[in-house]
């Protein structure tokens, strides 16, 4: 069985850049991968949805996108309540902002309760 990769849209306005662009979602198709994209990820970087899907990533809503995902990959750590329907044990890379302590996605607590895991130094 493939594994899910998804590619959420940053939350913060200043954030122009994207974890995953149409070229590196090729590339992880090619070693087997399943992409799911949410819809607009790449705008701030001019990157339109279609770009994605003509790379062969499915396009759609966060909940859509990260649902049975296997790796969730964002540019900063997202807030964990808006991965309800994230699978248990998926894995988050993401920068976590660890001495930003009002980041959402610094709250262990949160990902701990939506069995999740992010990767560690």
């Amino acid at each position: 069985m493939a594994v899910r990769i998804a590619v959420v849209k940053e939350s913060a306005a200043s954030e122009k850049r994207v974890s995953a662009t149409p070229e590196t979602v090729k590339k992880f198709i090619g070693l087997g991968a399943e992409i799911a994209v949410e819809s607009g990820a790449g705008s701030s970087a001019s990157i339109a949805d279609a770009d994605y899907e003509a790379a062969g990533a499915k396009v759609g809503t966060r909940a859509a996108t990260v649902k049975d995902a296997d790796i969730i990959l964002g540019v900063q750590g997202p807030d964990p309540d808006s991965l309800k329907s994230a699978k248990k044990g998926a894995w988050i890379v993401a920068g976590m902002c660890p001495r930003n302590r009002t980041c959402p996605a610094t709250r262990p607590c949160s990902m701990r309760r939506r069995n999740m895991a992010a990767p560690s130094r």
